[in-house]
């Protein structure tokens, strides 16, 4: 971790595995900036997979997309940026927003942790069962920042990991928009959706251009603190591209979400990645 100030791409080589986290600072104080990180992962000096983070500020309240089941898992990784000790509460629900398992941890200045779920300080250990995860919630004394992977082993043992967007609680939700999907020929996608309120939402989620195979519209209902995935059919032979529109029904707030893509070679999973959804310009 620390600071730097750079214009152009930095590129970092590392032979052993690390976990850290960088700041980006603007040199102007009227200046935003937008960071991405790309991480591959290589095995046998062949690359793997990859995974671009998207720079995001520090966060009190935060919720994920979670799973932990049979060979895939999720990874949380927490900093802190404070000069003062942070306590984080948080929670694993189910896909009917109950929980599963509570816990607390405490991070000193300058501290992070990088664990899966299903590791200490986040797991409950061999008694409770955490097949049933569909999200993850924390609260933070002050804001901390926050970063989630998901990791998938492939058909050939291959380790597939792509980032998991943080719901940030504190967040408004607007109808939203996920630029682009695939589907057939090898593709599939899968929406991600999360509630982050405290009451059920409900809506549709509609595929453009309108699909002659399969379904182009998901209705969704979400219990609060949950979250809910729903995958593209990934049928014919053809590749299939578009856009997605995340549409609440009147009334209610709009999910937090996001996409996964998949792609299959003679039936072997070959990339993951995180397509982030877009709110309506201002």
């Amino acid at each position: 971790d620390g600071e730097f100030y750079v214009s152009d791409d930095v590129y970092v080589e590392v032979r052993e595995a690390v976990a850290e986290f960088l700041t980006v600072a603007s040199q102007a104080e009227s200046a935003s900036s937008l960071g991405l990180a790309l991480i591959e992962y290589e095995f046998n000096n062949s690359q793997v997979s990859d995974i671009v983070f998207q720079s995001t500020p520090p966060v009190e309240n935060g919720q994920i997309y979670a799973l932990v089941q049979e060979s895939q898992n999720t990874g949380i990784s927490i900093y802190n940026p404070n000069p003062e000790a942070v306590v984080i509460d948080f929670h694993i629900a189910d896909a009917t927003g109950s929980r599963l398992h509570t816990g607390q941890l405490s991070l000193p200045p300058a501290d992070q942790t990088t664990r899966f779920l299903n590791e200490s300080p986040f797991s409950p250990g061999s008694a409770n069962d955490l097949s049933s995860a569909r999200s993850f919630s924390f609260s933070a004394s002050e804001p901390v920042a926050v970063a989630a992977v998901r990791t998938i082993p492939n058909e050939r043992g291959d380790l597939l990991m792509t980032a998991v967007p943080i719901a940030d609680l504190n967040q408004t939700g607007d109808p939203l928009t996920v630029p682009f999907y695939a589907d057939g020929g090898g593709w599939q996608s899968e929406i991600q959706l999360v509630n982050p309120t405290d009451s059920n939402v409900y809506g549709t989620v509609q595929l453009f251009p309108k699909s002659e195979v399969g379904d182009s519209d998901f209705v969704y209902q979400i219990p609060p603190h949950s979250a809910l995935a729903v995958k593209t059919d990934g049928l014919g032979a053809e590749a299939r591209t578009g856009w997605m529109q995340i549409t609440p029904m009147d009334g209610t707030p709009s999910p937090a979400g996001s996409l996964m893509l998949l792609q299959k070679t003679n039936g072997v999973t070959t990339s993951l990645g995180t397509v982030y959804s877009t709110a309506p310009a201002s």
